[in-house]
Formats: structure tokens, sequence, C-alpha cells
């Protein structure tokens, strides 16, 4: 209703006086008189709904199977014509958007949090066409000194990460000699997951593009804390642990190489990934006794875990032949399996997506072996997982088993008569 109300007035003025000059005229207009923080992310989600529509993908896919009717043609040109629309009005934005950016920088005083929703603003438009936010790399860059280790330096990078892709090679390369050290600096000294991943994603982004300083990070953050996971979950049950080990270095251990499994897999070699799995398995199936046998410490084991087979789909196989799928999936501790089961939705999803985004490359066959040998390792237990659904458990579990159970339909790893 909102997209609707939002685009339908202009998309009508555009259509009947055929041309775009009236259009943009409007378009500034509107974007001045925005001056709420939260209207411009408000704007900026409506924005990344409309460049991304379901319809338009679905009109796409008829076209591509050859049975398009004249109502289908039409539809698809209505999609086209509203997303051009999208289009200005999120240019239009964006330039609003770095204008505010630039002029909070300029105040003295704390403004960060004006700035992390501008920031969120950039990064919600760019994640649906990256092209639209490249202009405002530039501008966000220099938050990454001013802000390590805080909330708006993750709220940078993870705008970054959503603009990079939408440079000019040269361009990207440029820009990251100086956001790099940055980046690496920001990622020793963020906490949280959600920080950690913004970080880790624009360090791959760069490394993607053969960034040298990015790949080197990247390689010494995953030597770095498999060596701190191998010496906590070497040391014997019971053992007291050592002064040095800072509280919670096991768990940062286990969310950074989960992430780094997940965005730079394809960087690592195998025999260090074998490693990264034996350790978080090491991690996941502590003996009794363990200091760091928690539910909460199995939560992290489980995400990085899920990561790990994202980034490299063949572990997915080794998970359920070697039952690790089976124990997390029916953990005795429903946290625990709310928390695998949310993950494989995620994975399934993340999976499917590289499908198609390969797919208009024409290079689309190893993307669907992944999805093929994720979903192979899951379709065993979907049984078990309909039948848990009529069993009494936690709303967050039952919440969680829809998710995947979703996914698994999504995907066609079950039959919707089931």
């Amino acid at each position: 209703a909102v997209r609707d109300a939002w685009f339908g007035p202009l998309t009508a003025r555009v259509e009947s006086s055929q041309g775009m000059p009236i259009a943009t005229r409007q378009l500034v207009n509107v974007v001045a008189d925005v001056t709420t923080e939260d209207s411009r992310l408000v704007i900026a989600l409506v924005l990344r709904s409309a460049l991304g529509g379901e319809s338009r993908d679905d009109a796409s896919t008829l076209a591509s199977c050859g049975s398009v009717s004249s109502s289908s043609v039409a539809k698809e040109a209505r999609e086209k014509k509203r997303r051009a629309v999208a289009e200005l009005r999120a240019v239009a934005h964006v330039k609003a958007l770095v204008a505010e950016l630039l002029r909070l920088e300029g105040i003295e005083g704390d403004t960060s949090g004006n700035e992390v929703a501008v920031l969120r603003a950039i990064g919600a438009i760019a994640s649906a066409e990256p092209r639209l936010g490249a202009s405002a790399a530039w501008s966000i860059a220099p938050l990454l000194h001013q802000s390590s280790g805080t909330a708006l330096c993750c709220a940078a990078a993870e705008a970054l990460a959503a603009c990079v892709p939408g440079m000019a090679r040269r361009e990207a390369l440029t820009l990251s000699e100086d956001v790099v050290p940055a980046l690496g600096t920001a990622s020793h000294a963020l906490g949280g997951s959600k920080a950690l991943e913004a970080t880790i994603s624009c360090l791959a982004t760069f490394a993607a593009l053969g960034q040298v300083k990015a790949v080197d990070t990247l390689h010494s953050l995953a030597r770095t804390y498999l060596g701190a996971l191998d010496a906590i979950t070497s040391r014997p049950a019971g053992a007291t642990p050592s002064p040095a080990r800072k509280r919670g270095a096991g768990a940062r251990a286990m969310v950074i190489l989960g992430l780094v499994c997940q965005y730079f897999g394809y960087g690592l070699t195998e025999a260090f990934l074998d490693k990264v799995y034996k350790a978080l398995l090491g991690a996941l199936l502590r003996p009794e006794g363990h200091q760091q046998r928690t539910p909460a410490a199995k939560i992290r084991a489980v995400t990085a875990l899920a990561g790990l087979i994202q980034g490299c789909p063949r572990f997915a196989s080794s998970a359920a032949l070697d039952g690790t799928v089976a124990s997390i999936l029916f953990h005795q501790q429903e946290s625990v399996q709310a928390r695998a089961r949310q993950a494989w939705a995620h994975l399934l999803d993340g999976c499917g997506k590289s499908v198609l985004t390969t797919a208009s490359d024409g290079e689309d066959e190893t993307a669907a072996q992944h999805l093929e040998s994720v979903g192979a390792a899951l379709q065993s237990y979907l049984p078990q997982l309909l039948n848990s659904l009529r069993q009494g458990s936690a709303s967050e579990l039952r919440r969680a088993s829809l998710s995947l159970l979703n996914a698994a339909l999504r995907h066609g790893l079950l039959n919707p008569r089931e």
C-alpha cells in the first residue's frame, strides 16, 4: 500500500507527459521536503522494494520461459516504467543523503545517531542497486577512520560494502588503499556479530576485486582466530583458562571464523577449511563439565558452522554424513535447535540467491550444485521437522521451524501437499 501510494501518482504523471523532466523536478521537491532521519530511512526502504520488486522478476521469468501473454508483457512494461521512476527518486535521494552526511560531519557535538540513520538509508538503496550508491562511497570512507570500534563504524562499513560493487574497478581499488587498513583495525576493535559481519563483508568485497591488503587481512584474521579457537577447544575439561585470555574470546573466534569462511571461503585452502570445520565441531561437541559448554557458546558454533557451509557448500555433505546436521537440528537445548533451524533457512536462501545471481551470466551450474548439496543434507530430516510442529515447544522454536520449512518449500525440497 505504501509503495502504491508513493509511486502511483508520479507514475501516472510520467505516463501522461511521456517524459522524465517533469518527474525529475517533482523528485527534487519531494526529497527537499524530507527532514527527519526516520523519513529518509523509510523512503530508502520503499525505494529498495521498488528497485527489486518481485513482480518484475516474475514477469522476466515468464518472458524467459517463452510463455508470455499480452497481459504479462503489459505488466512487465509497467514494472519497467515503475523501476525507471524509482531510479530517478533513488538518485535524488542519495544526493540528498550525501549532502546531509557532509553537513552532519561539520557539526560540533555528537551526531553519530543521525549519521548512522543516513548511512543505513544509503545502504538500503545500494543493496538493491549498487551503482546508485557508488557516488556516496567517497563520502562514507572517512567515517571508518573517525569512528573505529563504534556503531557508526559498523554502519559505515555496511553501507560501503553495498556501494563498492557499483563502482568502476579502478576507482574501487583506489578507494581501498585508504579504507582497508581502517577495516582491519575495526575487525579487531568491534564487538557483536552484526558489526563484525559488516566489517568482514566489506573486506571481502575489496578482496573480490583483487585488493592485496584486503586478502592478506582476511587470511590473517582466519589464522589468528583459528589458533585462538584451537587453544580453547584443546584445553582439558575443567582446566582453568589462561589469565591472558579475554572473556568471550572463544565466541568471538567462532563468529569471525564463520564470517571469513562465509564471505571469503573461495580464498582459503581446503586444508585450512578442514581445520576450521574440525575446530567448530570441537566447540559444538565439547564434553560435559567444560566451561564453554553453554547454550550461548553452542549457538555461536552453530552460526559459524552455517557460515562455513554457505561459503564452502561441500561441508554440507560432511555434516550430514557425520551426524552433525541431526545433532544441531534436534539438539537437547531448544535455543540451539531454534538457531540451527533459522541458520539453515538462511543458508538455503543464500544458496538460492547465488543461483539467481549467476543464472543471468550463464554460469549457474556450480551455484545450483551448492544448493543441491545443502538441500540433500537437509531433506531426510524434513519429516521430523514437520512432526515437531505438532508437538508442544517454545514459540521461538516453532517460528524457526516454520522459517526452515518455508525455505524448503521455496526451493522445492518439500511437496506442498505434505
